[in-house]
């Protein structure tokens, strides 16, 4: 029995074997070490050969020295096309390696429309492999927004872009799970035909974590986690134990963006983290009031405060 650490948990890895004879790997989580609490998730790679059946069409990310390679599949079964997400171990650690295993369990949990879709992983010796949906406008929102600069001046396209993240949202969230690590470059846009409405979709899952249930509603992390720029002002120190909340705060950044097309932190005489967000008036003269109320309270520096993804999708704004 091996023991690997997996961000804020403490995961007991070990080989059972199911009613078919098949050797399966499961963990044991455990959210605070010296405690007894413990969450059971599986997991359950495929064997290996079952990826041969994915031809490459593309390779759309991959940078020098990245552990990491993303490239558009056909299923030489059906033709249909998927993302495979390959992660190489070579260089990684301990930690990094039960980091991806996580992400597999958790990603392969979660089966909602503004979510991308896992629907098979393996481990081999030298990478992981993970076949998802693909997302045909994947990164739409970061080249808007952080490429062009160019704001989405649409309030019912807003509107839209905001009820579909949150469903997302509160699917990850009734799951017990914290996606940590809410972004533009995380999130893109998908049709599934030219005649077919353009859905938003979340993904990248790598640094997402479960939350237990008896601290609180909480999930413990060792240090903080996520993206500067989106990190709540409670993602701070180490031992933390953070929410929902740290979600929504990013979700919140996200809003601010598509309206402005600039991060708060490039207001003037603003420092990121050093208190409330600031709303600069004559950049926001043209947003609904009540659109604006939403962003404000997903922006509540006290997390307990903050409005919930499920609370969101029932504001006024949204109506």
């Amino acid at each position: 029995m091996e023991v690997i650490e997996v961000n804020q948990l403490k995961t007991t890895e070990k080989e059972e074997i199911n009613m078919d004879g098949e050797k399966k790997k499961s963990y044991k989580n455990h959210f605070c070490e010296g405690e007894n609490r413990e969450i059971h998730h599986t997991y359950q790679p495929c064997d290996p050969s079952e990826m041969e059946d994915y031809k490459t069409i593309k390779v759309i990310y991959q940078m020098p020295l990245a552990p990491c390679k993303v490239e558009t599949v056909a299923d030489s079964n059906t033709g249909n096309v998927y993302a495979k997400k390959t992660v190489f171990k070579e260089g990684l650690n301990d930690l990094m390696k039960a980091l991806a295993r996580q992400e597999c369990v958790i990603q392969s949990e979660l089966d909602h429309p503004n979510i991308i879709k896992l629907h098979k992983y393996c481990e081999t010796e030298k990478h992981f492999e993970l076949v998802m949906d693909y997302c045909n406008n994947g990164s739409y929102f970061e080249d808007r927004l952080e490429e062009s600069n160019e704001p989405i001046e649409d309030m019912e396209l807003l509107k839209k872009y905001a009820k579909e993240i949150l469903c997302a949202l509160v699917h990850i969230h009734s799951k017990g799970i914290l996606h940590c690590d809410i972004k533009l470059s995380n999130m893109g846009l998908h049709k599934d035909s030219e005649d077919s409405e353009e859905i938003l979709k979340l993904f990248d899952f790598n640094l997402s974590v479960y939350i237990d249930s008896e601290i609180e509603g909480k999930a413990h992390l060792e240090k903080s986690v996520g993206t500067f720029g989106y990190m709540a002002p409670e993602l701070t120190g180490k031992d933390i134990h953070v929410g929902p909340e740290i979600d929504m705060w990013a979700l919140g950044i996200c809003l601010y963006k598509m309206c402005v097309a600039y991060p708060p932190n490039q207001v003037r005489g603003y420092e990121y983290g050093t208190g409330p967000i600031p709303f600069v008036k004559r950049d926001w003269r043209k947003i609904d009031p009540d659109f604006q109320d939403l962003i404000k309270q997903m922006l509540e520096y006290n997390p307990e405060n903050r409005i919930s993804s499920a609370e969101a999708l029932e504001h006024k704004a949204l109506s």
